[in-house]
This record gives C-alpha cells, sequence and structure tokens, in this order.
C-alpha cells in the first residue's frame, strides 16, 4: 500500500528566530561597541532544537600622539539538543528513508512504536531483543525512536579576547604588540533507549552496540593562547632604493582537557 506523504509526515518545518541589539559610542580620542544577539532554531527533525547566545564588545583608543590600543571580547554560547546526525548511522533519520520505501507508514511507525500487541507478537516470533515496533528488525531502527525515545545533547561556551598596542616612536619605525586567547568549554552525550537496533558508530569508547540502553557523556576544555610582537623599519637610503626591515616574534600556548563516561550495556 502506498503512503506517498511518508517523508513529509516525519519531517517538520523549521524555525529561526533571531534577536539582536547593540549600541556605540565615540569621541574625540576614542569609540566602541556593544551588542547581544540572540538565536533560536528549531529544526526540521522533530525535538531537534538549537539555541545561541552571543555577546560582544571592542573598542579603540588613541592614547597619545605615538600609542594607540584597540581591544576585544566575545562571548559565544550554543545550546543543542537531539541534533540528528549527519552521516550514515543510524542516528541520521534520512538514513532509514534511504532503505524503505513509500509503503512504509511513518504515521504507523510512530503509533505503533510501544504496541503491546505487535511487541508480544514479535517475541513469539524471535524477536526478543527490542521492544521497538518498527517496519524492519535488521540492522535498522523506526525513525521516531531516535526522535523521542533516544535523547542527545550538546551545550558549548566559549571566550574569544584580544589586546593590541601599536607604538609609532618616528615616521620610520612602528611597534605592535598583541595578545589574544580563545578557550571553551563544552559537554556532549547522547541517552540510548533500550531497544535501539543499529549502533552508534561514532563512538569510539564502546563498540557502538547499544541494544540494552546506554549513555556517553564527554566534556572538552580546550584553550589556546597567542602572543606577538612586531617591529617595522621603513627607510629609503637611496632616491629610487627602498628598504624594509621587519623583526618579530610569536608565542602560542594551546592546552586540551577531556573527560569521558558511558556505557552501552545497563
Amino acid at each position: 500500500v502506498s503512503n506517498p506523504n511518508n517523508v513529509r509526515d516525519f519531517f517538520q518545518n523549521g524555525l529561526s528566530v533571531s534577536n539582536n541589539v547593540s549600541a556605540t559610542g565615540s569621541g574625540d580620542r576614542a569609540n566602541f561597541r556593544l551588542s547581544f544577539g540572540n538565536e533560536q532554531m528549531k529544526g526540521i527533525v522533530p525535538t531537534s532544537t538549537l539555541n545561541r547566545l552571543t555577546a560582544g564588545l571592542n573598542g579603540t583608543a588613541s592614547l597619545s600622539e605615538k600609542l594607540s590600543a584597540n581591544a576585544s571580547v566575545q562571548y559565544i554560547r550554543n545550546k543543542g539538543h537531539n541534533r540528528p546526525g549527519t552521516g550514515y548511522d543510524e542516528l541520521n533519520p534520512l538514513m532509514g528513508f534511504t532503505w524503505f520505501g513509500r509503503q512504509v507508514s511513518t504515521t504507523q511507525l510512530k503509533q505503533l512504536m510501544t504496541d503491546s500487541t505487535i511487541q508480544e507478537y514479535n517475541r513469539q516470533n524471535g524477536v526478543d531483543y527490542t521492544d521497538m515496533v518498527n517496519w524492519n528488525y535488521s540492522y535498522h531502527s523506526n525513525p521516531w525512536w531516535n526522535v523521542l525515545k533516544n535523547q542527545n545533547f550538546d551545550d558549548r561556551n566559549r571566550m574569544l579576547g584580544s589586546a593590541q598596542l601599536q607604538w609609532k616612536p618616528m615616521n620610520w619605525l612602528t611597534g605592535m604588540v598583541r595578545t589574544g586567547t580563545d578557550f571553551y568549554n563544552q559537554a556532549h552525550g547522547f541517552n540510548m533507549a533500550q531497544g535501539w537496533i543499529g549502533g552508534y558508530g561514532g563512538d569510539q569508547n564502546t563498540n557502538g552496540d547499544y541494544p540494552q540502553g546506554g549513555f556517553n557523556a564527554t566534556s572538552d576544555f580546550v584553550n589556546e593562547n597567542n602572543t606577538d610582537f612586531l617591529l617595522t623599519a621603513v627607510t629609503t637610503p637611496l632616491e629610487r632604493l627602498g628598504l624594509t626591515v621587519n623583526v618579530g616574534g610569536n608565542r602560542r600556548v594551546r592546552s586540551l582537557s577531556q573527560r569521558w563516561i558511558g556505557t552501552d550495556k545497563l
């Protein structure tokens, strides 16, 4: 029996709402800009959301005739819930649509996902490793199970900052020193409901087998700092010959800390 609307019956209309506000100010020797932004997105896959919060401040100042400075700081927070997979794995609902045809009703897959009568029938016929009601019990999962039973999350806080001083003691000589930092912490993971079929190939810490349920939680802290300086001299020793000399250096420090906990058999 054809179900020509089985794609439309699963996916939903996406929605994105953005709000931004900013303030600026300037004077004879300085200026600044302050901004805030908020974006809320609902994906086309049911229960998938992404919220983003941003804030930024930057400014420049002329400290003297020979010295100027500028600095900026930016904060970004992303918080996602049930974002779908994008590869060839069961966390991507399009994988299921690749394999089943128009004869599969996604509406019935949702309505009968945990139907007790069908569950008992399956157990009597050898399908005793899952309570999931599906169109197929080899490798593939009911697409509704992943969005309604399983859960995944990701939460990232990121901060970027930089500052720079520029010095021009003479017409032919300039000096610059600047420093910047970029650090973020993020937490991401998933909870697999008992009965999941198809594993999860993206989990490198387990064998990806989750018929008995499981979870995974990872947290990362990453920090990178860069500091550099540059002296530039521009001269014309001869009438038609110019000479530019640059002397500088850079120091980069990066650190990473990661924690993981999880299991694929509860």
